[in-house]
């Protein structure tokens, strides 16, 4: 297809023209905008340079929370849920792009810390093989009934994701715990 070699030149163009020292200054930034927010109590993860992944709980929010401060400002978050918030960055962000992100956690004081559902420490019983369990058949049902029920298909709440329960595993009541706690009403179980 000419219009994808064509899009595939372009690319190369775009990368030639000094990408690399666009993408050391977004990524020295982006380091910046991680000391301050340190330095304001909240916690933020390392690890990918070009995404800025922030659990809000320490300072009394929820990810939902934090998210809806950032679209307030201007801002769109990659993910958010209960314990986190997840925006990444290209060298085409500008410099205002990032004081919105400032702004926006500056505009959320402090409150008292949201202590996180934590995982259970136990291995859940595998009853049947991943294969058997997703293939059989399966009724979505409340995730307080699904307790003592062989899951069917994991729910994630944004892929890749670890699932609180994979196919084939038995729910526990601790599993409905983290299923309600992360907005999961419904659970696929085996019929």
């Amino acid at each position: 297809s000419y219009l994808i070699l064509q899009s595939l030149d372009k690319c190369n163009e775009y990368l030639a023209d000094g990408y690399p020292e666009k993408l050391a200054a977004t990524v020295e930034k982006l380091d910046a905008v991680r000391t301050f927010l340190q330095k304001q109590g909240w916690e933020v993860m390392d690890g990918d340079p070009l995404k800025l992944t922030v659990f809000t709980g320490k300072m009394g929010y929820t990810g939902e929370e934090a998210a809806e401060a950032l679209r307030r400002s201007g801002v769109e978050c990659e993910f958010a849920d209960l314990e986190a918030v997840v925006l990444m960055a290209t060298p085409e962000n500008t410099d205002r792009d990032l004081e919105k992100i400032l702004a926006a956690f500056g505009s959320l004081p402090q409150k008292e810390e949201i202590r996180m559902v934590k995982m259970p420490l136990i291995l859940p019983e595998r009853k049947m093989k991943i294969r058997e369990a997703m293939f059989s058949p399966w009724e979505e049902v409340d995730c307080e009934d699904a307790v003592g029920r062989i899951c069917a298909s994991p729910c994630v709440s944004c892929p890749p994701a670890i699932p609180i329960a994979a196919s084939g595993e038995e729910i526990t009541a601790e599993m409905a715990e983290l299923f309600k706690a992360y907005g999961i009403e419904k659970i696929q179980v085996v019929k």
